[in-house]
Order: C-alpha cells, then sequence, then structure tokens
C-alpha cells in the first residue's frame, strides 16, 4: 500500500529523490517515493516543448522499502517531516500522522488507476467515425479503451460540458477526483441512476 504525502507547490519532484535517499539507523532507502506525472506541450514566446508535469498536483506517494522493521518505519515517518517540501501525510479522521497504522493509504490497482485516468485526459484520441453513446449525469461508465480500460474500473459521470463527460472516481482515498474523457472512449455500465 502506498501512503500519500502532500507537498508544497512545486515541490512534488523535488521532495522524491529526498525522500529515496533517507537513511535511519544506516540503513539507506527505507522508502520508495513518487509522483504521478503526464507529459504535456507547454508553449513559451519562443518554442513549444514536452514537459512532465504532475498528474495529482502536490502530492505524492510513498511506501516503506521490503523489509523494514516497525521502528524503523516509525523514525522514517518522523524524518520525512523535516524533509524541504514536505507538508503533511494524508491520515484517516483523528489519527496522527506519527502512527503508521492511522495513515491514509492508497493500493497500487488505485494508483494505476488515477496514472491511467490522468494519460487519457490529457490526450484521448477521439476515432472521427466512431459512435458515441448515449451518457447522462449520474450514469455508471467504464473505459472501453485505452490504458484504463484493462483495469475494468468503473466511474460516475458528474458532468458534461461541450459533449465532453467529466468523470469521477466514486471509491477509495481519491474518491471524487475528476478528469474528463472523450464519450467515444467509453461504455455505459448503468444508464438510469434513479432507482
Amino acid at each position: 500500500m502506498w501512503m500519500i504525502v502532500r507537498t508544497k507547490p512545486r515541490f512534488e519532484k523535488k521532495i522524491i529523490p529526498l525522500l529515496n535517499e533517507l537513511s535511519v539507523d544506516g540503513t539507506t532507502c527505507p522508502l520508495i517515493a513518487t509522483a504521478l506525472t503526464v507529459k504535456v506541450k507547454r508553449k513559451w514566446s519562443d518554442r513549444i516543448k514536452e514537459v512532465e508535469i504532475p498528474s495529482v498536483n502536490g502530492y505524492i506517494f510513498v511506501r516503506y522499502a521490503e523489509g523494514i522493521r516497525k521502528s524503523a518505519k516509525i523514525k522514517a515517518l518522523c524524518k520525512m517531516h523535516y524533509v524541504p517540501g514536505f507538508l503533511s501525510m494524508l491520515t484517516r479522521p483523528g489519527c496522527s500522522s506519527f502512527d503508521p497504522q492511522g495513515l491514509a493509504t492508497i493500493s497500487p490497482l488505485e494508483l494505476e488507476i488515477l496514472q491511467a485516468a490522468a494519460q487519457i485526459s490529457k490526450d484521448s484520441i477521439i476515432p472521427a467515425e466512431s459512435e458515441a453513446p448515449q451518457i447522462i449525469v449520474g450514469a455508471t461508465v467504464r473505459i472501453a479503451d485505452g490504458p484504463l480500460a484493462q483495469l475494468n474500473a468503473t466511474f460516475k459521470v458528474d458532468d458534461i460540458q461541450k459533449d465532453v463527460p467529466t468523470l469521477y472516481i466514486d471509491k477509495g482515498i481519491f474518491k471524487n477526483a475528476h478528469f474528463k474523457v472523450s464519450k467515444e472512449l467509453l461504455e455505459v455500465v448503468e444508464k438510469d441512476p434513479v432507482k
């Protein structure tokens, strides 16, 4: 399971090497840190360049390396709070960020879903001749093509603007995270949200 760390703005990529090099009791790398990123094209006055930006702004994901003792886990949690760019750990309600049992976590599958949602939202290709399904707000849909198709995850339709639905994740720690996707890539699981 991955723990969720809030970072200062634009520190997502800077904090990762610092956490990956953290040492506890002479053991280096008790933590493995990663950020979800997506490549986008950015335009400056003199050029267009492809850059890698965080797909979940202000958050990175951290897990313990294999074979770390409980005492080392607690020490690593304490040391994380002093890393430049670190703001806080996401915790369960009423729990301390120094208690490993009270930390909010995300499964590897949920992490894959978030990354795939960011990828598909950024650059979905709409086939010109494909027929889009009828989608209404509140419907449950599944992605029929692209990286999210293999995960068999379902999403809720929150809004439709300019014929582009906004989907949201309806379970897990990132419940209510929103992203846009082309209608042509969707398959309706449950049409009528009102029963």
